[in-house]
């Protein structure tokens, strides 16, 4: 071959490359909210989505093969939720299952882990294929898990693609809420058999808090003058919501009972 065409090729290949990241740099300013794929790719960014296929070749191919293996790559990722990202530890223990769960999905495959410039877009569909049977919203939930473990890895230049992109996702099914009758909340908190009882039930009922937020409210998130409740919610978000006759009845039949002792600032509730 010419090696003056060889030459015109090379920084040709070059400046398509540089072209990409470029757009690919830009659009993260950009970025349109989308539900269709799993990491929230735009119509826009579909258009480059055949770029890097002919100039990079297959999806995970590393820039650094071997500099980092599966595991390690997990703990840096988790340490990144948790440390930089201030995901809760729950979000991060979930994050954890999924990519085991796909980890052994490798070994069950290949009998041992890969690298991962190894791993490919066919087995992450594979993957897919083999959560058959599984909640629409638990599928969703995995690939979304992959597909932002992979990017992170993009990000700190351990693969260059990231095999889940743009992976059609379930729909996800909208159920419709059955709601409880009155008289079947006020049944609901008289089966309580304590003070606590009535008003942690009369608090999840009235409010549709979470579980473990009911468990971590203090006495001074309760605004009963102005019939309010604070939640600190997950991501260390903060909410604000109103407090209905029955809730605010709960509440104040439960604080007698309390004791002055346990009255301390943001010591729970409970």
């Amino acid at each position: 071959m010419n090696t003056g065409f060889v030459g015109i090729f090379a920084v040709s290949r070059q400046w398509a490359l540089n072209l990409y990241s470029a757009v690919h740099f830009s659009l993260d300013f950009l970025r349109l909210p989308s539900d269709e794929y799993a990491d929230g790719t735009t119509s826009l960014e579909a258009l480059m989505s055949a770029m890097p296929e002919m100039l990079i070749g297959q999806a995970g191919q590393a820039s650094q093969p071997g500099a980092i293996d599966f595991d390690t790559a997990v703990d840096e990722f988790l340490e990144y939720l948790t440390g930089y990202r201030n995901y809760s530890p729950a979000t991060a223990t979930s994050y954890r299952t999924d990519l085991g769960q796909f980890r052994r999905f490798l070994v069950d495959k290949l009998g041992r882990v890969p690298r991962l410039e190894e791993i490919t877009r066919e087995w992450v569909i594979q993957f897919g294929v083999r959560l058959k049977g599984a909640a629409p919203l638990t599928v969703r939930r995995k690939f979304g898990c992959l597909s932002s473990f992979f990017n992170f890895l993009v990000d700190m230049d351990h693969l260059r693609l990231n095999p889940a992109r743009r992976l059609p996702l379930p729909k996800a099914e909208q159920a419709v809420p059955v709601c409880l009758t009155d008289e079947e909340v006020q049944q609901l908190v008289a089966a309580a058999v304590t003070p606590w009882g009535r008003c942690l039930v009369a608090l999840l009922v009235c409010t549709g808090i979470r579980r473990s937020e009911a468990a971590t409210i203090c006495l001074e998130d309760i605004d009963l003058e102005n019939r309010q409740l604070l939640i600190n919610g997950k991501g260390a978000k903060q909410r604000v919501l109103p407090l209905n006759e029955m809730a605010v009845e709960a509440i104040l039949k439960y604080l007698p009972h309390r004791g002055k002792g346990r009255i301390h600032n943001r010591k729970p509730l409970t």
